[in-house]
C-alpha cells in the first residue's frame, strides 16, 4: 500500500509520485491514477517519456502565437509536387518543447528550447513554421540577452541563425591567425584549419564535441573517403561527386550539428577562439516563400538569411501520424565549403561559409551526391587590372588593324583603283580585325591564367587564391555566371577568330601567282631535218619540275614541327603527369594528397577537379616552351652543324639551276627571288657543276646578286606598277586560255560546242576531233607561257623602256620595323626592296 501521495509504478515494484506536481491521484476500482488539477490539460509525450499538466492559460497563450493544431503539419518538397504529412515526432514533442521553452522558468527548460530549435532546423528554419516563430517571438520578448557578442546567439536559446547581415558576418575579420601554404616554411603561420563538430540529438541533448574530419561525406563509400581529408589543408580545394545507397543510412538516427573553427591566434579558453561557421540552407524561404539563398553569383549574399545549425538527413520527421514507415525522406546531396582570404590581408581568412542543399524524396534508392571545397581569394581588384589589359590589348589590336591596313591599301591599290577596291579593304579590315583580336584575347588570357599559375601554385606564401567556383552554375545552368566565365567566352571566341584567319591565310596562299623564270641558254644547235636548218637545242623543263616541287614542299616548311610538338606536349602532360599542375591545390601542398584525389581520366571527377585557369597557363606554357625549344634547337644547332635553313637550300638549288622565282601574293606586290647563276649553264653532269661551284668558291664568277652593287643579294620585295601588273595579266590571261586570249576564267573545255556540232558523227571521229583540239591548246599554253617568260625576262633585265624597276634604297628602320611600303601610287617605275627570305613571316612567300 503507497502512502503520502504516491502510487504503485507500473512494474509494481516500488511507489512513485505522479510526474507533475500539478497531479493529484484519483482513486477508482481499487486504481490509483494522476489526474491534472482544474485549470490544467494532461500532455503526453512517448518519444520524451514524459508526461506533465499544462495549464490551459499558457496553452491559450500558445494558441494566440501560432496554431498548436498544425505544428505538426509539415510540407515536403518532393518531385514535380508538395506533400503535407502530420508528422508523428513534432505531434509528439512540439506542445511539451513549446510550453517549456516559451514559459521558462530555470536552466532544467534549456533542452526544451534546444528541442524547439531542433523541430525549426528540419523544416529549414522557415519564419512561418510554428516551432521558428515560437523562437523569434521569445527572441523579441526581451527575456534573453546576446551572448558569446555574437547578433543571433542568445542566452537559454539555442544559436539557429544570424541577426546580423549576411555580409556583416562574412566579412568579418575577428580571426587573426595567419595562412601559409607551408607552415614549415613561413612561421607564425598555419598551412591547415581546425574545424570542430558539435553533435545534438534531435531532443536536444549535446553529445560532444569532434574534430571535423569526413564526417560530412556522411553517405560516401570507405574506399572514396579515404583518412584525414587534405582539404583542411590551407588552398586545397576539392570536388567529389559519389553514389550513396540512402537504404543504408541509420533510419533511426536523427543527428544535428553545429561547427566552430579554431582560431590559434587565441589561447584556450579565451573568447573568440571557436568561431561559429555560418550555414547558407539553400531551402530557406523567406515569409513570401522566396529562396533568397539561391544565388547565380557568389556576391549575391545582400538577403541572405545564415543559420548555424544543420543535420545531414531526416528519416524519421516524415513518418505520419498513426503510420510506422516514413512517407518522406530528407537528405542533404549538395555541400560546399567556402573559404575566403580577407581583402587587405591575403594571409588572414573570413569566417567559412558552409552551404547546403537538401533533396526530399519518398523512396530510399541510390543517388549521387556532390562536396566541394572551395579556397578563394577577393578578386575585384584583379579583374579591374584585367579589363584595363584588356581594354589596352584591344587598343593595340585596334592600332595593329589601322597599320596592317594601311599598309595592305599602299601595297594592293592605285589612285585608279580606290573606289574599286573598297570591299576588298572592308574585307580585309574583317580578316585583319580577327587575327589581331585572337591575338590579343591569347595574350591576355595567357598573361591572366598565369598570374594564378605563379602566384598561387608554385608558392608557399599566400599572395592570391583562385577565382571561387559557382558549383551550382557549373552543374545546373548552361550560362555558368562565375568568375570563369569570361574565360569560358573568351578563350572559344578567340580559337574561333583564329580558325577564320587561318582559313583566310590559306585562301590568300591559293590565290597567289607564282611563276619560275629559267635563265638557261641552249648549249649548241640542232639541223631541223623538215626546214633543214639549224636551230637551238631545246632547253629541258625538269629542272622548272624541281624547282617547282622543292617550292610545294616548301609551303608546309615551319620551324616548328606540329606532330613533335603535340607528341611531346602529350608526353608531358601524361608520360610525366604535368597535368597535375592544374589541380587547384598549390605545389607544396601536393604531398599531402592521397591516391585517390590524383585526377584521373578514369575517374568522374577528372574533369572538375582540373582548374580551368590552371590548366590553360599550364598548356599554354608547355606548348610556347616546346616551340621555343624547337626554334632554339634549329637556330642553335640543326641549321649551323647538321644543316642549312630550308630557304636557303632553296635559294642555292634555284642558282644551280638558274631558276628564279617571281610571286605575286598580292595585286601590285610580291616577292623576287634572283637565281640567275653566273655559270654559263645549268643542264649539264655532275663534273661540269662541280667544277663551277669551284670556280664561284675561288672568285672566278661574278656575284650571284640582281644588282652589280648588293652582290649577294638574291632576295627582294617588289612593289609593281599598275602598267606592268595589266601587261602581266593580260599575258597571263591568255596562257590560262590556251592561247586564245579574251578574259581570265573565259577558257572553255575542248568538249565545249564538239559534241553540239559533232553529235551525229562516230565515235572515233568525235575523239580524234577532241584530241586534236587539245594538243592546239596544250600548244597555245606553251606558247604563251614562253611569252610571259620573256616579258618577265626582259622585266628582270630591265630592258624594257615600258616597264622599267628600280631598287628602292630609302627605307628607314622605322619602315622596316612597322613593314610600311614605299610609295607607289603615283610612281611610274616598279620598285624592287632587298631583302631576306623568311618561312614563317607568311606562309604564302615563305
Amino acid at each position: 500500500m503507497c502512502t503520502n501521495g504516491t502510487k504503485v509504478s507500473d512494474d509494481k515494484a516500488s511507489c512513485v509520485a505522479c510526474p507533475d506536481p500539478a497531479m493529484t491521484l484519483a482513486v477508482a476500482g481499487g486504481t490509483a491514477t494522476c489526474e491534472c488539477a482544474n485549470g490544467y490539460q494532461q500532455i503526453t509525450s512517448t518519444r520524451l517519456n514524459q508526461t506533465k499538466c499544462f495549464k490551459q492559460s499558457h496553452a491559450n497563450v500558445l494558441n494566440a502565437k501560432v496554431s498548436l493544431s498544425l505544428a505538426s503539419v509539415l510540407t515536403y518538397t518532393v518531385p514535380d509536387t508538395e506533400l503535407s504529412v502530420t508528422s508523428a515526432l513534432v505531434h509528439d514533442v512540439f506542445t511539451f518543447a513549446a510550453s517549456e521553452c516559451y514559459f521558462y522558468r530555470t536552466e532544467r527548460q534549456n533542452p526544451y528550447c534546444q528541442l524547439l530549435g531542433n523541430l525549426c532546423v528540419l523544416q529549414h528554419l522557415r519564419p512561418q513554421f510554428p516551432a521558428c516563430a515560437l523562437l523569434e517571438l521569445i527572441q523579441r520578448s526581451g527575456r534573453t540577452t546576446i551572448a558569446n557578442q555574437i547578433n543571433g546567439w542568445y542566452s537559454t536559446l539555442p544559436f539557429l541563425s544570424y541577426g546580423a547581415s549576411a555580409e556583416s558576418v562574412l566579412d568579418s575579420t575577428a580571426i587573426g591567425m595567419k595562412m601559409s601554404f607551408d607552415e614549415a616554411a613561413k612561421s607564425d603561420t598555419h598551412d591547415h584549419l581546425t574545424l570542430v563538430l558539435a553533435t545534438y540529438d534531435y531532443r536536444g541533448n549535446l553529445h560532444g564535441f569532434q574534430r571535423l574530419t569526413t564526417q560530412l561525406l556522411y553517405c560516401a563509400p570507405p574506399a572514396q573517403v579515404g583518412g584525414t581529408p587534405s582539404w583542411l589543408r590551407f588552398g586545397v580545394s576539392t570536388s567529389m561527386r559519389y553514389t550513396c545507397d540512402l537504404s543504408a543510412l541509420d533510419a533511426t538516427s536523427l543527428l544535428l550539428f553545429e561547427l566552430y573553427l579554431i582560431d590559434y591566434s587565441k589561447a584556450e579558453g579565451d573568447d573568440g577562439r571557436y568561431v561559429p561557421v555560418p550555414v547558407q540552407n539553400r531551402n530557406y524561404e523567406d515569409a513570401k516563400g522566396f529562396t533568397i539563398n539561391v544565388n547565380t553569383r557568389s556576391e549575391d549574399v545582400a538577403d541572405d538569411v545564415l543559420t548555424h545549425r544543420f543535420f545531414l538527413y531526416d528519416f524519421l520527421s516524415g513518418t505520419a501520424v498513426g503510420e510506422t514507415q516514413p512517407k518522406v525522406f530528407r537528405y542533404a546531396d549538395s555541400m560546399t565549403l567556402t573559404i575566403r582570404a580577407q581583402t587587405k590581408s591575403v594571409d588572414a581568412i573570413y569566417p567559412p561559409l558552409l552551404s547546403i542543399s537538401y533533396v526530399d524524396t519518398q523512396s530510399l534508392r541510390n543517388t549521387s551526391m556532390r562536396f566541394h571545397v572551395t579556397y578563394a581569394s577577393d578578386t575585384a581588384k584583379f579583374w579591374t587590372t584585367a579589363m584595363s589589359l584588356f581594354i589596352v590589348a584591344l587598343g593595340f589590336a585596334a592600332c595593329r588593324v589601322v597599320l596592317h591596313t594601311y599598309t595592305w591599301q599602299r601595297r594592293s591599290t592605285r589612285n585608279e583603283e580606290l573606289g574599286a577596291a573598297m570591299w576588298h579593304s572592308i574585307a580585309h579590315v574583317l580578316m585583319c580585325s580577327a587575327s589581331n583580336f585572337a591575338f590579343a584575347s591569347f595574350g591576355i588570357l595567357f598573361v591572366m591564367t598565369n598570374y594564378f599559375f605563379v602566384f598561387f601554385k608554385w608558392q608557399a606564401r599566400v599572395y592570391v587564391l583562385l577565382p571561387e567556383v559557382n558549383y551550382d552554375d557549373v552543374t545546373h545552368s548552361a550560362a555558368k555566371m562565375d568568375e570563369y566565365y569570361p574565360l569560358r567566352v573568351l578563350l572559344p571566341l578567340a580559337f574561333a577568330l583564329q580558325i577564320v584567319a587561318v582559313l583566310h591565310r590559306i585562301y590568300t596562299q591559293t590565290q597567289s601567282h607564282v611563276f619560275f623564270v629559267d635563265w638557261e641558254v641552249p648549249r649548241a644547235k640542232m639541223m631541223d631535218v623538215d626546214s633543214v636548218k639549224p636551230q637551238n637545242a631545246p632547253i629541258s623543263i625538269w629542272r622548272t619540275i624541281l624547282v617547282a616541287n622543292e617550292w610545294t614542299k616548301l609551303q608546309v616548311r615551319r620551324r616548328t614541327s606540329l606532330e613533335a610538338t603535340i607528341v611531346l606536349l602529350l608526353l608531358l602532360l601524361y608520360g610525366y603527369d604535368l597535368r597535375s599542375a592544374a589541380v587547384p591545390i598549390p605545389h607544396v601542398q601536393m604531398q599531402h594528397l592521397d591516391e585517390q584525389q590524383v585526377p584521373s581520366e578514369s575517374s568522374t571527377d577528372a574533369t572538375l577537379s582540373l582548374n580551368l585557369c590552371l590548366r590553360f597557363a599550364n598548356v599554354s606554357c608547355l606548348w610556347i616552351a616546346l616551340c621555343i625549344a624547337q626554334r632554339l634547337w634549329n637556330w642553335l644547332v640543326y641549321e649551323r652543324y647538321v644543316d642549312e635553313p630550308r630557304e636557303m637550300l632553296f635559294i642555292d638549288l634555284c642558282t644551280v639551276a638558274k631558276v628564279s622565282c617571281l610571286i605575286l601574293d598580292e595585286p601590285y606586290h610580291g616577292f623576287y627571288l634572283h637565281c640567275r647563276s653566273p655559270y654559263p649553264f645549268a643542264d649539264g653532269n655532275m663534273g661540269e657543276l662541280v667544277d663551277q661551284l669551284r670556280q664561284e668558291e675561288a672568285g672566278l664568277t661574278v656575284g650571284r646578286g640582281l644588282d652589280s652593287s648588293l652582290p649577294d643579294c638574291q632576295a627582294f620585295e617588289i612593289f609593281v606598277t599598275r602598267k606592268w601588273k595589266r601587261k602581266f595579266q593580260n599575258l597571263f590571261s591568255v596562257m590560262q586560255n590556251g592561247g586564245s586570249g579574251g578574259p581570265a576564267g573565259a577558257r572553255k573545255s575542248p568538249n565545249d560546242g564538239l559534241l553540239s556540232r559533232h553529235k551525229h558523227r562516230p565515235f572515233a571521229q568525235q575523239q580524234s576531233i577532241w584530241h586534236h583540239q587539245h594538243r592546239q591548246i596544250t600548244q597555245g599554253m606553251v606558247k604563251s607561257a614562253m611569252q610571259l617568260s620573256d616579258f618577265l625576262k626582259a622585266f628582270i633585265e630591265n630592258q624594257d623602256e615600258q616597264y622599267r624597276w628600280r631598287i628602292y634604297r630609302a627605307q628607314t628602320w622605322l619602315g622596316h620595323f612597322f613593314g610600311i611600303p614605299p610609295e607607289v601610287t603615283s610612281s611610274k617605275q616598279s620598285l624592287f626592296l632587298p631583302g631576306e627570305i623568311h618561312c614563317d613571316k607568311n606562309a604564302s612567300h615563305c
